[in-house]
């Protein structure tokens, strides 16, 4: 209702765009990422920050003339949502933030921090052991409860998605006070794909970690990984609730590509990979997450899954979420997606015409087809080469270059990338046949 207090028409907009093709991504089975909220972790966070968001945009309905769809969120009204589902990746590029979505079926998102996005903070006795909740943290939901009121039970060094060392205190202020001391975090979105990376220099652990969005799957690679403390030092594919089902894993006479699979996802290792399968019950204290919290006793079965690191300074690994038991052989099989390169200097993948790179120096990536790629600035970019053009979505982590030279077959393109309060956004660009 147009009241003498209403906001004018562009911040209108600001706001409704704020919600719709922002906070609305955050949203699976009615709630919120845990790595969207931040440090008011208590019991139900997720399901109460879900429903003050869907009443919030139920008020915004009612009173605006706007479309239903860029209001509804995924899980509440399930008639509407089988007509606006969302699909896609979308980045937070200033929030170094990255969704996959497609509603009523999976979620998957990641959460870094560097030089220009901190990590969330610890104050008013909140998020007490959420040191490394911006290090990387991968979440993969396919039914909305593998981590609803887990805060209490996890070992918070041992976060999906993170690379450390399991000796830190996660509830130290000594640890809250280390950075990501790098420059180099990122991403790049088209819309449908989308890479985040990160170069990692936290204390005394160093890591090259991207995350692969692209064709249902998640591709994880880790290079370059050390610590002083390399005993003690794992990679964490995922740690959730068991939620009473049953673990599959491959037989031990694979030497390569091993699976594992688990409440409808699959987590694939391609090489000489040996990833270690937990499952124990633990209890838990909610205050000692979040000491306003009333004093209750958590319990339940805790499903770990992580990758020594202790003598391999680097890992890759797939995941398919919303996947059948049967699916696992097909995922296993699949000629479509391959990893061209899992180093320091260079992570890439390709699947079926798209490849997907971060390069963390100036460097070259050679495609199967027999493409070369250089460029001569560390940067992040998808490229799609069909008959008819070729299309390139790049963007500058380190957010200081005006410029960037890519060179695709000794043919140079010299491209003027965004600056001032767009620099390090995705830009489309097309390179001539």
């Amino acid at each position: 209702v147009k009241t003498e207090f209403a906001f004018g028409a562009v911040k209108e907009k600001i706001l409704f765009d704020y919600c719709s093709n922002g906070l609305r991504w955050t949203i699976f089975d009615k709630g919120m990422d845990i790595t969207a909220i931040g440090r008011q972790l208590r019991f139900n966070c997720d399901l109460k920050r879900g429903m003050d968001l869907n009443s919030n945009f139920n008020l915004i309905q009612s009173s605006y003339p706007v479309d239903a769809c860029s209001f509804n969120l995924d899980g509440f009204d399930t008639d509407k949502s089988k007509q606006c589902t969302l699909v896609g990746n979308r980045g937070f590029w200033r929030s170094d933030y990255m969704v996959y979505l497609k509603g009523n079926n999976y979620m998957m998102s990641v959460k870094t921090h560097g030089e220009y996005v901190k990590k969330i903070e610890s104050i008013n006795s909140e998020n007490l052991k959420g040191a490394f909740l911006n290090d990387g943290v991968s979440l993969i939901q396919s039914n909305g409860k593998e981590y609803r009121n887990i805060e209490p039970l996890w070992n918070w060094t041992m976060l999906p998605g993170t690379t450390c060392d399991t000796t830190i205190d996660p509830g130290s202020p000594n640890t809250f006070k280390t950075n990501n001391q790098s420059q180099f975090v990122g991403q790049v979105s088209d819309g449908t794909s989308g890479i985040s990376a990160m170069d990692y220099n936290r204390s005394t652990v160093r890591a090259h970690k991207s995350y692969f969005f692209t064709d249902n799957l998640m591709v994880a690679l880790g290079s370059g990984i050390g610590s002083a403390n390399a005993k003690n030092l794992v990679t964490t594919i995922n740690q959730r609730f068991l939620n009473h089902h049953k673990v599959y894993t491959s037989t031990s006479r694979f030497k390569t590509n091993r699976w594992i699979w688990h409440d409808s996802i699959a987590y694939i290792f391609p090489g000489n990979q040996t990833p270690i399968v937990r499952t124990e019950w633990r209890t838990g204290e909610w205050n000692k997450v979040d000491m306003v919290s009333k004093t209750a006793t958590a319990k339940d079965s805790i499903l770990s899954i992580f990758l020594p690191q202790s003598n391999n300074d680097s890992y890759a690994y797939i995941v398919k979420p919303a996947c059948p038991l049967e699916g696992i052989t097909k995922i296993t099989e699949q000629k479509d997606m391959k990893i061209l390169s899992n180093t320091p200097d260079v992570q890439a993948i390709q699947s079926k015409s798209l490849v997907m790179a971060v390069f963390y120096n100036s460097s070259l990536l050679k495609v199967p087809n027999g493409e070369m790629i250089r460029v001569n600035h560390p940067c992040i970019l998808l490229y799609k080469h069909d008959d008819k053009k070729r299309e390139v979505w790049i963007s500058d982590p380190t957010r200081k270059l005006a410029t960037i030279q890519i060179l695709i077959d000794g043919k140079s393109h010299d491209i003027t990338l965004p600056s001032g309060d767009y620099a390090g956004s995705t830009l489309k660009t097309f390179f001539p046949e």
